[in-house]
């Protein structure tokens, strides 16, 4: 799948969260926007991983991404981003429900997970060139 088709099932995907209303809705946008990031960042890295590979000069830093032998696992990515990432959203989800003072902060930290994601799956994506 490319970049572009995920980009876009992500968007049709974010769509139905513009249709709540009230405080609530700045949280489902910064999760929408996590989510997305974090996709952009697993696909950056899949990207990379396939590179280095064909170019033989690349090594995975991060030792929860690798397989036994060292190598890129997209799999292992996948359950640990997606573990990390679903994790934050259902604390926030369960902590807004009784105080939903807390829904702005909740935004602010999403919001700045995926500047972070963002950033770093372009710099991933360059990385490849």
């Amino acid at each position: 799948m490319s970049l572009r088709t995920t980009l876009l099932v992500i968007a049709l995907l974010a769509l139905p969260l513009a249709a709540q209303e009230g405080p609530p809705r700045l949280l489902h946008w910064s999760a929408a926007a996590m989510i997305a990031a974090t996709s952009l960042d697993f696909a950056s890295s899949v990207y990379d991983a396939n590179t280095c590979q064909r170019l033989k000069t690349c090594h995975e830093s991060n030792g929860l991404l690798t397989n036994s032998a060292g190598k890129f696992s997209a799999g292992r990515a996948l359950a640990v981003k997606a573990g990390f990432t679903g994790g934050i959203l259902v604390a926030e989800a369960l902590l807004a429900r009784r105080h939903p003072k807390l829904i702005p902060a909740f935004a602010i930290v999403n919001f700045s997970d995926a500047a972070i994601y963002g950033v770093v799956g372009a710099r991933n994506f360059q990385l490849g060139r």
